[in-house]
């Protein structure tokens, strides 16, 4: 499912369109060790669409339209989750120029997002 996202759901029917995903970058700070630690991209039906290991503090990770939810693991356990708000659709299918950077900050099993960087272009 990661290029796919629920555009219609009933409990009869799910209609679901492609995108390509809009890139978001993220750096992990702190004084938390980052072994065994990967982000995982969930959209808002709680449908995965996107992992990514963390390999030197950073990762990055394809969104779809709408919002969606980062997640920070270490080995099998959530130490974090954030949410990037207001993917257009323009964005998710690469309409448009878009990239976005994000910082989340693991230290003591707390995650802040803060966002950094937003660029979009018609």
């Amino acid at each position: 499912m990661k290029h796919w996202y629920p555009a219609y759901v009933s409990p009869y029917l799910i209609i679901a369109k492609y995108y390509e995903g809009a890139k978001i970058t993220g750096i992990i700070e702190g004084n938390r060790s980052l072994n065994n630690t990967y982000v995982l991209v969930l959209d808002e039906f709680s449908i995965p669409h996107d992992y990514c290991p963390v390999i030197g503090g950073t990762f990055q990770v394809i969104v779809p339209a709408g919002n969606s939810t980062i997640s920070l693991f270490e080995s099998a356990n959530e130490i974090g989750t954030t949410t990037v708000n207001d993917i257009t659709e323009d964005q998710a299918m690469r309409k448009v120029e878009f990239s976005k950077a994000v910082k989340i900050y693991a230290e003591d099993e707390v995650i802040v997002y803060e966002p950094e960087n937003q660029t979009s272009n018609p």
